[in-house]
C-alpha cells in the first residue's frame, strides 16, 4: 500500500539507495575474502614438518641467549595449537613470554608467517582459512628458521624485542 502512495521520484531514490547498499555490501564481502596482501605462496600449500627435538632445543637456547645474553635463565612449555604448521613452545625468560616455532628452513618459517594476515587474526594455508584468537595483540618476528610471537602491548618489551629481532613482520 505504501509503495502505491510514494511518488515516482521517491521510488527511484529508494531503488538507487538499495542498489548502492547492495553494491557496498558486495564490495565488503569480496574484500574480506580477498587475501591478496599475503597470498604469494598460499595458493599451493608447503609441506612443513616438525624439526627434531634436539634442533628445536638448540634454537630455543640460541634465542634465549640472543634476548638475555650469556647463561640465560629460562624455561619452556609445549604449545599444541594446530596453528601454525609446526608445534611450538612458550619461552619464559626474564619477564618476557614468547611463542617459538622452529622450522626446518628459513623458507618454511617465512612461508608460515605469511599465512597470517596483516593483523595476525586470520591464518590461510592453501585453501583453509582459520580465525585465530589471541588474549592480546600478537606481534610476529622472524629469526633465522624460527617464528616468534609476542602477545601483548607492553611498549618496553616491544622496544626490547625490536632492538634484538627487528620490527615485527605481522602485528
Amino acid at each position: 500500500m505504501l509503495w502505491r502512495i510514494l511518488s515516482l521520484k521517491r521510488k527511484i531514490i529508494i531503488i538507487v539507495v538499495i542498489l548502492v547498499l547492495l553494491t557496498i555490501g558486495s564490495i565488503l564481502i569480496i574484500s574480506n575474502t580477498d587475501n591478496t596482501d599475503n597470498t604469494d605462496n598460499k595458493t599451493n600449500t608447503m609441506n612443513i614438518s616438525n624439526v627434531s627435538t634436539e634442533k628445536r632445543q638448540e634454537m630455543i637456547a640460541e634465542i634465549a641467549e640472543l634476548l638475555l645474553g650469556d647463561a640465560p635463565q629460562y624455561h619452556t612449555s609445549d604449545i599444541d595449537s594446530g596453528i601454525p604448521a609446526v608445534d611450538g613452545v612458550t619461552l619464559y625468560a626474564s619477564g618476557i613470554e614468547l611463542e617459538v616455532y622452529v622450522y626446518n628452513s628459513e623458507e618454511e618459517a617465512e612461508y608460515d608467517i605469511n599465512c597470517f594476515d596483516k593483523t595476525g587474526y586470520s591464518y590461510l594455508n592453501g585453501t583453509k582459512v582459520s580465525a585465530v584468537s589471541w588474549i592480546d595483540k600478537p606481534h610476529f618476528y622472524l629469526y633465522k628458521n624460527c617464528m616468534l610471537i609476542y602477545i601483548g602491548k607492553d611498549e618496553e618489551i616491544l622496544s626490547y624485542l625490536a632492538n634484538r629481532l627487528g620490527n615485527p613482520i605481522v602485528g
